[in-house]
C-alpha cells in the first residue's frame, strides 16, 4: 500500500505542504526539516508516483513557458522588397534566433505583405498575448507613423536606423565611427582617389550616417585633399551613366553602399580598361570584394530584443524617460578573412 503525504505528514507533525516541500528537495523549507523528513518517508517506504511527477513536470514547463509573453516582430518591406535589403534580413532572422533562444514564441507581423492597418495590428497583437514588439528598419515611408504609434502600448525598441517618429530605445550600427574607419584603412592603403557610390533609395539614416562618418575622417586625415573622396549620390536604376566621368577621373577604388550594382559598374569599367578594385560600405559574406565595412548587423537585431526584454522585466511600456541607443561598433574585413569571420559570427 503507497504511502501519503498525509500519513509522513502526520508523523513529523508538520503540514502536507511541508512534507512536498522536503521530498522536492525545495529550499521554501529548511536544510535539516529537508532531511528529517526525507529519512522519514524513507523509512516509511514512500515512493514518489511516477505518473504524477511526470504531469508535475509538464505543469511546471507550462507555467514556465507562459512566464515569458510572446514578442511581436513587425517589418513594412514587401517579400520582393526584402530581397534586395540584405542589412533588414539579417535584422529580422538575428532578432528571431535571440527570441527563441531566450524562450520567447515570436509573432511575425508583415504590415505591407499582409495589407495590415494599425488598428488591425493592434488587435492581432493583443489577441495573441503580445507585450513585447520589435520594429525592424524603421524608417518612413516603410512605416507610416501611425503604425509607430501602436508600440506605445508595449515594450518596444527599433532595429537599424532609425527614423521613427516616436523615440523608442533603438539599436544600430555605428555609422559615424564606421565611416571614419573606412577613410583611415583606404589611408593604410595608399588609396587617393576613391569614389563612394552611395544611391538615393537607400535608407536615409543610413546615407546620411555613413557620408557624414567618411566626412569626419577626411578632416582627420591631411592626406586627403577635402575633395579627395567623390561621394556620388544615385536615384538611377544604373550606374552606367557614370562610366564617361569615372574613365576620366580615373579613380584608385570604388566604395559601394548597394553591392549588386557597384559589382556590375566595376566590371563595365573593368571592360573598358580601368581596373579598380571594389571595397564595399556594408559588407556581407558573399560579396567578391577587396575588403570593406561589416557593420554587423546580426548583433543588431539581437540588441534590439534585449532592449525589449530589459523593458519587459522592468515592466515599462510605451516611450521611456531616457531612450537607450545601442550603437554596435563596425569592424573592418579584408578578404582573406571575410567568408571565416560571418562563419564564426553565423553560429554565435
Amino acid at each position: 500500500m503507497r504511502v501519503s503525504l498525509g500519513e509522513i505528514a502526520k508523523q513529523a507533525g508538520c503540514s502536507r505542504a511541508t512534507v512536498s516541500y522536503a521530498l522536492n528537495n525545495s529550499r521554501q523549507v529548511s536544510e535539516a526539516t529537508r532531511k528529517r523528513i526525507q529519512k522519514l518517508a524513507r523509512e516509511m517506504g514512500w515512493l514518489p508516483n511516477p505518473e504524477l511527477a511526470r504531469q508535475m513536470q509538464i505543469t511546471r514547463r507550462t507555467r514556465s513557458d507562459r512566464s515569458l509573453p510572446p514578442l511581436g516582430i513587425v517589418i513594412g518591406l514587401s517579400r520582393t522588397e526584402l530581397t534586395h535589403q540584405g542589412a533588414i534580413r539579417c535584422f529580422l532572422q538575428s532578432a528571431v534566433e535571440r527570441a527563441e533562444s531566450l524562450g520567447f514564441s515570436v509573432n511575425l507581423l508583415n504590415v505591407k505583405e499582409e495589407q495590415l492597418t494599425p488598428r488591425r495590428m493592434k488587435s492581432i497583437l493583443d489577441s495573441r498575448g503580445v507585450e513585447g514588439l520589435v520594429y525592424i528598419g524603421a524608417v518612413v515611408p516603410q512605416f507610416p507613423a501611425e503604425y509607430f504609434e501602436v508600440g506605445l502600448d508595449y515594450a518596444c525598441a527599433v532595429a537599424g536606423y532609425s527614423a521613427a517618429p516616436v523615440t523608442y530605445h533603438c539599436c544600430m550600427a555605428d555609422l559615424l565611427s564606421g565611416g571614419e574607419l573606412v577613410v583611415a584603412k583606404l589611408q593604410e592603403r595608399g588609396i587617393k582617389r576613391p569614389v563612394a557610390l552611395i544611391p538615393k533609395e537607400v535608407d536615409g539614416p543610413l546615407r546620411r550616417g555613413i557620408e557624414a562618418g567618411i566626412t569626419m575622417g577626411l578632416r582627420e586625415h591631411d592626406c586627403f585633399e577635402p575633395s579627395a573622396i567623390q561621394r556620388v549620390s544615385l536615384d538611377r536604376e544604373s550606374y552606367t551613366d557614370l562610366i564617361p566621368d569615372l574613365l576620366e577621373l580615373k579613380p584608385d577604388a570604388l566604395l559601394g553602399l548597394d553591392y549588386p550594382r557597384s559589382q556590375e559598374l566595376q566590371q563595365q569599367l573593368h571592360a573598358k580598361g580601368l581596373k579598380i578594385p571594389l571595397y564595399s560600405l556594408d559588407l556581407m559574406k558573399g560579396q567578391n570584394v577587396v575588403g570593406g565595412l561589416d557593420l554587423l548587423h546580426q548583433w543588431v537585431g539581437r540588441g534590439t530584443v534585449d532592449l525589449v526584454v530589459s523593458q519587459l522585466n522592468a515592466c515599462e511600456k510605451g516611450v521611456p524617460e531616457t531612450q537607450l541607443s545601442l550603437n554596435v561598433e563596425t569592424v573592418w574585413r579584408d578578404y582573406s578573412d571575410i567568408d571565416q569571420v560571418h562563419a564564426v559570427q553565423a553560429t554565435a
